[in-house]
């Protein structure tokens, strides 16, 4: 589903789209749609990557899938975060412009 808030703005444009199969991450990002400062670009995407762990966060409780407080999730999810980033995952796949 696209956000509502999305709809409202001219400007708007989807950045990341995952999917997980076969214990995979199949994912799909609109490198360089930020425009041409790759450093900005770079903290973007840590913005971007921030602000989905407090909307997973936001939406873990708010579906009370378990008691625990924001800051446990939080944790879990850096903790998740770390992991991946340590065992340096083979990632696959390669820039490809739209068509």
């Amino acid at each position: 589903m696209i956000p509502t808030g999305a709809l409202e703005h001219d400007d708007s444009g989807e950045f990341a789209r995952v999917w997980l199969g076969g214990g995979m991450a199949h994912v799909s990002l609109n490198i360089g749609g930020m425009g041409d400062d790759a450093d900005q670009e770079a903290r973007q995407w840590g913005w971007i990557l921030a602000d989905i762990a407090a909307h997973v966060v936001r939406g873990m409780q708010q579906n009370e899938i378990d008691a625990k407080n924001s800051d446990v999730i939080l944790a879990l999810i850096e903790q998740g975060f770390k992991e991946q980033l340590s065992e340096g995952s083979a990632i696959t796949g390669s820039l490809v412009q739209p068509q």
